[in-house]
């Protein structure tokens, strides 16, 4: 462990493949060490789970144009034009084909595919505005070395039971092993106390022919990872864009706070459905970017929403069933 400890951004930048997983392994070790140590002190922690595609960095249009230069018959545009002079039994065909392709691309099962460059993908110039100096001002409030210190206290007899401690978690998809690197090199670069990267494979089953695969649940992935329990999780908040990964998180008891990478929509043109998803109600508890500040601010809303009966998009009521699978009894 000790060679791992305090890497700089420069070393963290140089480590070999193998050595960068392992310390990701460890960082993450020591977060589940102090995890437990609050619970042995009492302390009710918490955990924010940041998105990276598409919420730290914009992934989509800097994908878009390195699939176009590799095989446009890939790219959300050609599908776009495509399907509009299909039929619908012509377009779900189509469908199934184009993203089975596109699968078997992004998890770089074909050896004559060429390959994404996602070190280019995450550089600095496409992150959102100020993303690496709130991450680090994240980090710095956050500061959960301060569990060591409150155990210390602990050991002395002084109750610590009301500290806050908060840990700051990436927490992202991958398809192939070269994306999980890139995202590890690259944000421990921009932010090294992180409190560790947890990347969930997209899909948890291996490509079969003919097997339909259902997208991975980040939720069961940190759950896992830290052993979290229902009222763990239940103080847990993933900030993402996605609203589909949010919802599944939300299934197993956790907060979510929708990401806007887009900035907040023409409220002029919105219409029916879109007008209620997009209240002022609704957009009090978006963000648009990751500013501690802001975050602090919607966490507490959704506190007060979830104690006080209110109905918000950031949290809804627990899939039993599925809380019954995953939680350990």
């Amino acid at each position: 462990m000790t060679k791992y400890w305090n890497l700089t951004k420069e070393e963290i930048l140089k480590l070999p493949s193998n050595n960068l997983i392992n310390f990701n392994e460890i960082m993450l070790a020591i977060t589940k060490y102090k995890m437990d140590l609050c619970r042995e002190m009492g302390i009710l922690f918490e955990i924010i789970h940041l998105d990276i595609d598409d919420t730290l960095n914009k992934t989509r249009g800097c994908l878009q144009e390195q699939i176009k230069k590799i095989d446009k018959r890939i790219t959300e545009q050609y599908y776009s034009e495509k399907i509009k002079s299909l039929s619908n039994l012509e377009r779900e065909v189509y469908s199934h084909k184009f993203f089975m392709r596109l699968d078997e691309f992004l998890e770089e099962r074909n050896n004559r595919d060429s390959r994404i460059d996602y070190h280019a993908l995450h550089r600095e110039e496409n992150l959102y505005p100020n993303t690496i100096k709130y991450l680090n001002e994240l980090t710095t409030i956050f500061d959960t070395d301060i569990v060591y210190d409150l155990y210390k206290l602990y050991k002395k007899g002084v109750d610590v039971s009301k500290a806050r401690v908060v840990f700051i978690i990436l927490l992202s998809h991958y398809n192939a092993k070269s994306e999980m690197l890139a995202k590890i090199r690259t944000y421990y670069g921009y932010a090294p106390k992180l409190d560790g990267i947890l990347l969930s494979r997209f899909y948890d089953e291996e490509y079969k022919e003919g097997k339909t695969r259902v997208i991975s649940n980040k939720a069961i992935t940190s759950i896992k990872t830290f052993n979290l329990t229902r009222e763990e999780i239940a103080r847990s908040t993933i900030i993402d864009n996605n609203d589909i990964v949010r919802k599944m998180y939300m299934q197993l008891g956790g907060f979510a706070i929708k990401f806007l990478e887009d900035g907040y929509p023409n409220f002029s043109e919105l219409y029916g459905d879109e007008q209620k998803e997009y209240s002022r109600f609704n957009c009090e508890r978006m963000i648009t970017s990751i500013e501690p500040e802001w975050i602090e601010y919607v966490i507490n809303l959704n506190k007060y929403d979830r104690n006080h009966g209110i109905k918000s998009n950031n949290y809804m009521e627990v899939n039993e069933v599925l809380a019954n699978k995953v939680f350990k009894k």
